[in-house]
């Protein structure tokens, strides 16, 4: 899975913290385009779809391919977001 617009430190909760004028992660996140708030809930969702299918053994249709929900998750290789951009 990709989601498009998100950098690797999207997925962690340093947006959620205060973080003093130096941070190193000031930089980072002022890079990043993708609402915090947004990529929490995709965390979420699709964190617990993973869990109850392979710990609950229940049949997930959030893991099975796009959602509409997600419009910006993308099944398949790193590059799947963008190759459909350029098909266009």
């Amino acid at each position: 899975m990709t989601v498009k617009g998100a950098r690797h430190t999207n997925f962690m909760d340093v947006p959620f913290l205060p973080l003093q004028a130096q941070s190193m992660f000031k930089p980072m996140l002022a890079s990043a385009n993708f609402d915090s708030q947004r990529k929490w809930g995709i965390t979420c969702d699709y964190l617990l779809a993973f869990f109850d299918k392979h710990l609950n053994n229940l049949k997930m249709s959030l893991l099975v391919g796009p959602s509409p929900d997600y419009p910006e998750v993308f099944f398949g290789s790193p590059e799947a977001p963008y190759e459909e951009h350029n098909m266009r």
